[in-house]
Parts: structure tokens; C-alpha cells; sequence
């Protein structure tokens, strides 16, 4: 609607000026014969400046449109590449906070494999110990029940290695 009346502004401003020349002219040339003037020379240079402003508007107005739907485009694809780059940012913000949070959780399963390791040998070493003591008592060893202790801590080896990935 503005592009409209921007150019019936212009229109009427051209006409008013051409008007207002063809008058000044009149009055400072003198005699003139009216009729002919405006028939031969008048109307048709009108016609050709209305024409040509017509013609040059109705070709301009779908250029203007589609210029005006080119920016608009680029403009929206600019704030997608603002939003994509934000987005960037928080998502690099929120990786090297858990890039942090996982080297703080290594230096932690370090820490306790170097806790768990002594207590391992001193399990490993206290079963030792028992199935000494318990293998070499002659009661336990007469009744049988030593090699059942040797069987339960076979057995249970047995289930651990297989529970474990």
C-alpha cells in the first residue's frame, strides 16, 4: 500500500511540475494557438510520460517484491546462523563442563583402584590363610569337611569370574 501511493505521489507531483512548466511557458511566450499546441505537442508528450511512468512502475513492482522477499529471507537465515552459533556455544559451554565432570570422576576410580588394590591382597591373602588353617586341621581333614571348604571357595571363584563382564 505504501509502494501505491508513493508512486500516485510521484504521478501527481510529475503532472503538477509538467503543468506547471506548460503554464509558465504560455504566459512568457505570448500567443500561442491553444488548440493546436495541446493536440500536437501537449497531450501526446503526456500520454508518453504517463505511459513510460506506468510501464516502468508496474516492471518495478514485482522486482521490488521479490528483492524485498530476497531480504527478508536473508534476514531470517541470518538469525538462524545467530541462533545455530549461540547454540554452538552453549553446546561447547556444556561439553567441557562435562569433559570436566568426567576427568573428576577418572581422577576419583583412580583413586579408589589404588585404595581397592591393598585390600584385595590382603583378601586374597586372609583366604589363603584360612584354607591353610582349615586344610590342615586333622579333625576337619578326618570328617571331610576341609575339602568341603576347599570346594566352596572353588565354587565361589567359579561364580565370580563368570558374573563378571
Amino acid at each position: 500500500m505504501k509502494k501505491l501511493k508513493a508512486i500516485l505521489l510521484i504521478l501527481v507531483g510529475f503532472l503538477l511540475g509538467a503543468l506547471t512548466a506548460v503554464g509558465v511557458y504560455f504566459i512568457t511566450v505570448g500567443e500561442v494557438a491553444w488548440k493546436e499546441y495541446v493536440k500536437t505537442t501537449l497531450i501526446p508528450n503526456i500520454t508518453l510520460a504517463l505511459t513510460t511512468i506506468s510501464a516502468l512502475a508496474v516492471a518495478a513492482l514485482p522486482i521490488i517484491a521479490k528483492v524485498k522477499g530476497a531480504v527478508d529471507k536473508f534476514d531470517k537465515a541470518t538469525g538462524d546462523i545467530n541462533d545455530t552459533v549461540e547454540n554452538g556455544r552453549m553446546t561447547e559451554g556444556k561439553l567441557s563442563e562435562q569433559d570436566r565432570r568426567l576427568t573428576n570422576f577418572n581422577e576419583r576410580f583412580d583413586s579408589l583402584e589404588n585404595k581397592l588394590a591393598p585390600i584385595q591382597k590382603s583378601a586374597d591373602n586372609t583366604e589363603k590363610i584360612v584354607r591353610i588353617g582349615f586344610c590342615n586341621t586333622d579333625e576337619l581333614v578326618r570328617k571331610g569337611y576341609a575339602a568341603e571348604i576347599e570346594k566352596v571357595g572353588v565354587e565361589d571363584e567359579r561364580e565370580t569370574e563368570e558374573t563378571e563382564p
